[in-house]
């Protein structure tokens, strides 16, 4: 493909996702100028790809470059696994929960990985926490809804959760653990971004709140695909999810 203009090679790239297109950063020196994060190609997916009100939400333009937002773009919550009482907002990086009663519900990302080590933020808006809400993972197979209120998230063994409300992780119905733990001097507060380091290759997840490490929650992760998550039960509460790709080192 060495004779394809860059005009024609950007037509191509335009087909495919964030992640093939990383790769294809690796092929030769003349595809990764084309994709450089800085270079326009990027610029005119986003313009063409993302919504304006994507564009402009405050999380997003946080974001230092187009690739970035692309990618969180494409990695944020799923437009059909969730529960039917969520709805996603116009700027597509957050879930309004409706206000119904003696309900449990989840949502849960559009990207899920199986590999690698991956970093995703959630921005818990409020109102409330109300009594139970739940961050963490969960497989495809996550049910989505359960009469009453519960932690939702963690309650079976396709899920695992870091309890906001009662500060205690959760997997397989059981309460594991104090978290953070006794010492880190963390409490998590609403609008603060509660970061999910996800390590697929040591099987592992860890949290971090507004940049502050709070180390390992879960070992021993299974090896399928995992989607970031949350189980929410308090009414007209909004989250944000953003990706941000690779955890930073440290």
């Amino acid at each position: 493909m060495s004779h394809l203009s860059e005009v024609v090679l950007c037509e191509i790239f335009s087909y495919l996702s964030v992640r093939d297109l990383c790769a294809c950063c690796c092929v030769c020196v003349r595809w990764a100028g084309v994709l450089y994060p800085s270079s326009h190609f990027w610029e005119e997916r986003l313009s063409i790809e993302t919504p304006d009100e994507f564009q402009e939400d405050p999380l997003i333009r946080n974001l230092v470059t187009a690739k970035d937002k692309l990618s969180a773009y494409q990695n944020s919550w799923s437009s059909v696994h969730h529960s039917d009482n969520i709805y996603i907002k116009p700027n597509k990086v957050t879930i309004h929960r409706n206000p119904v009663a003696q309900v449990s519900d989840i949502a849960r990302g559009r990207r899920g990985c199986s590999s690698g080590q991956h970093y995703w933020t959630v921005v818990w808006h409020g109102p409330k926490f109300g009594s139970s809400a739940v961050v963490g993972l969960a497989t495809h197979n996550v049910e989505l809804k359960r009469n009453g209120y519960h932690p939702l998230l963690g309650m079976t063994g396709d899920s695992w959760g870091w309890d906001l409300s009662k500060d205690v992780l959760r997997h397989d119905g059981k309460e594991y653990e104090q978290y953070p733990r006794e010492g880190a001097g963390v409490k998590v507060a609403l609008k603060q971004a509660i970061g999910l380091i996800v390590d697929m290759d040591n099987r592992t997840l860890a949290f971090d709140v507004d940049g502050k490490y709070l180390g390992v929650a879960f070992r021993d992760l299974p090896e399928v695909e995992l989607f970031p998550a949350i189980s929410v039960v308090y009414g007209n509460t909004e989250v944000s999810l953003i990706y941000h790709g690779h955890p930073l080192a440290g």
